[in-house]
């Protein structure tokens, strides 16, 4: 009967211990840089993009690249909805590019040339992200003014680079 009373008396003390016990991957994990590809989705089309968030990275954007995968980009971030425009400097290749309000809905597709230095600029005021890909990338996948950029994604992928993504994404 003691020995019953004293197992009954030391279980709480066990289970206190035991949720106490560190997990075996409490390291925090490092952020991920701009190299890192991130899978988003738009509509339904999955697509593998870097993230462009500090301005230094915005302004580098895809320069000296010299191909993108079918499916691969850069998504440029930024924390409030502006009126943007991009060129093409030391880019030696053909891009389209997509620009998105804040609530991930593609306003406007335009055509960029490769080492075009005028520039493209939105037509939209509202413009909270904008994506590069290959040209005539949107068109050959149906990706038209009204289809959605996939937010949760996207939050994900700037808190992995190390972001606060509630600077860059309304909820």
């Amino acid at each position: 009967m003691r020995h019953r009373l004293a197992l009954l008396c030391l279980f709480p003390f066990f289970i206190v211990l035991a949720a106490c016990r560190p997990e075996a991957n409490t390291e925090p994990v490092a952020p991920k840089s701009i190299e890192h590809r991130f899978t988003l989705q738009i509509g339904e089309q999955p697509i593998q993009v870097q993230v462009a968030v500090t301005a230094g990275e915005q302004r580098r954007g895809l320069m000296f690249r010299e191909s993108l995968n079918e499916h691969e980009g850069m998504i440029f971030i930024y924390p409030t909805p502006q009126p943007l425009r991009f060129w093409m400097l030391n880019v030696p290749i053909h891009l389209d590019i997509g620009f998105f309000d804040s609530e991930g809905v593609l306003l406007e597709v335009h055509r960029m040339v490769a080492h075009d230095t005028t520039g493209v600029a939105s037509q939209s005021r509202e413009v909270r992200y904008a994506l590069e890909m290959k040209a005539g990338w949107f068109a050959a996948n149906g990706i038209r003014p009204g289809v959605r950029l996939d937010l949760a994604l996207l939050r994900t992928a700037v808190r992995e680079r190390g972001f606060n993504p509630d600077i860059y994404i309304d909820r």
